[in-house]
């Protein structure tokens, strides 16, 4: 019970020393609050225009890069086949030799 009235008690007195009006926080002239605004939206612009830059520039160097690889692979596959190509012809004249009979003399 004593604990009841001591934590009243302090409750009266907190009230007590509290200000009768909550102080007013300071106010931004409107013109500070305005040029504020617009450096911010300058910011954000600024920001996503290079952000748009870099995406074009990742496009570019990806499609870049893909247009590479095509170009490599294309190689590799004209290699391949004519690598292939001449081993079908290596591979023709071989058979034809051991089959043919071989000449009196």
């Amino acid at each position: 019970m004593r604990n009841i009235f001591l934590l009243g008690a302090s409750a009266l007195a907190l009230v007590a020393c509290a200000p009768a009006e909550a102080p007013k926080p300071a106010e931004e002239p409107p013109a500070a609050v305005e040029e504020t605004v617009n450096d911010a939206v300058d910011a954000t612009t600024e920001a996503a225009d290079a952000v748009t830059e870099a995406a074009g520039d990742a496009v570019d160097a990806t499609t870049e890069a893909a247009g590479d690889a095509m170009d490599t692979m294309s190689d590799m596959a004209d290699d391949a086949s004519d690598a292939m190509s001449d081993a079908a012809d290596d591979a023709a004249d071989a058979v034809e030799e051991a089959t043919e009979e071989p000449e009196e003399h």
